[in-house]
């Protein structure tokens, strides 16, 4: 399974580089723009604001390249309302290609969860940080499923709002206990 996870995943992101180069490129103009306009919590540009202002960018343009680049718009609109049906699907039932999926989807947020308060003194908090991500996953999800370019479900919703929590505790440990930030 670990191995699958790993195979599935990183191909994804080979056939997705030029996308996430791309986007992540715009974002960090976009990002640096708010660190210029001093939006951020950095002061002034310096090494150390640069490569978080990049690390945000790089999040973002992950996250879009990975869930809306390389799909076809199709004729039909999957929407799945009913939570938690591919965490028993994955967990009780053994049905691996949904483990790889729900673990993807918490891994995919998580460094946008850490990026946020990295770079912005708003996203200090907790609730603000899981509101972000749970918007940007849900306009992501309901995007696909207008588009039919995905399957919406509450699932991914789910997974990647986890992910953004997991990614803002990183960020908090480190910057409570370790002293980085």
């Amino acid at each position: 399974m670990v191995y699958d996870f790993f195979k599935t995943n990183l191909l994804q992101v080979i056939n997705a580089w030029p996308h996430i180069a791309a986007l992540g490129g715009l974002f960090f103009i976009i990002n640096l723009f708010f660190l210029k306009t001093s939006r951020t919590r950095h002061e002034c540009i310096r090494g150390k604001s640069l490569i978080c202002v990049a690390f945000l960018a790089l999040s973002e343009g992950l996250i879009l390249a990975m869930t809306l680049s390389g799909r076809e718009p199709g004729e039909e609109r999957h929407f799945r309302f009913w939570p938690f049906w591919s965490y028993r699907a994955a967990f009780l039932w053994g049905q691996k290609e949904l483990g790889i999926q729900i673990i993807s989807n918490i891994l995919l947020f998580m460094p946008l969860g850490a990026a946020l308060p990295l770079n912005f003194r708003w996203f200090f908090r907790l609730r603000r940080t899981i509101i972000f991500c749970m918007l940007l996953s849900v306009s992501i999800e309901i995007f696909q499923g207008i588009t039919g370019m995905g399957l919406c479900e509450t699932d991914d919703m789910i997974g990647n709002s986890a992910g953004g929590i997991l990614g803002y505790g990183i960020w908090f440990f480190c910057r409570e206990k370790v002293k980085i930030w």
